[in-house]
């Protein structure tokens, strides 16, 4: 039994060039954002602060919306844990820390002229008991090649989108 492609799929070329560049944006997209975040290839590309826990805000919101925060009491802005590192964090443990206990955290030395301004991004926080995040983990995971496959399908996807949009005919 032969399959009639054509008529069983009208391709809309319309469709198929919106969709091809929106696919194109959206791989450059995330390959721009890749390359703006800072570079952290190993820990001396880290700066290790050490401050007493004041407090902290865990949001786990609905379609997978997450933001966990922490402040320590020497320094006025919030320190984050990427969502990307939630897998590899040890929130139940890092809820029993109490106030004022001793922690370290890392930050990226690009960042270091942040502190006390803007809310920063964290790779690892240990305190003399405990690592609740670790940074080799975190590193590993950091700099993981997975968002480079992204860009590689959604460009692929994008171009042959644009490819038969340009093939099919107009209506």
């Amino acid at each position: 039994m032969k399959v009639n492609w054509k008529q069983k799929f009208k391709p809309n070329r319309n469709k198929l060039l919106i969709g091809g560049f929106g696919l194109c944006i959206a791989g450059i997209a995330l390959l721009s954002i890749k390359f703006s975040r800072p570079t952290v290839k190993d820990k001396s590309q880290l700066k290790f602060i050490s401050g007493q826990f004041d407090s902290y805000k865990f949001t786990d919101g609905t379609k997978g919306y997450h933001n966990y925060v922490f402040w320590l009491k020497e320094y006025s802005n919030s320190f984050q844990i990427n969502a990307d590192f939630l897998s590899l964090f040890y929130s139940n443990d890092f809820k029993m820390l109490n106030y004022h206990d001793s922690i370290t955290i890392s930050i990226a030395k690009e960042d270091i002229n942040k502190l006390n301004k803007s809310n920063l991004f964290i790779f690892s926080i240990l305190s003399p008991k405990s690592t609740y995040l670790d940074l080799a983990d975190v590193i590993k995971k950091y700099n993981s090649k997975i968002d480079y496959y992204f860009f590689v399908g959604l460009l692929a996807l994008g171009l042959s989108f644009i490819y038969f949009g340009y093939k099919s005919k107009k209506e």
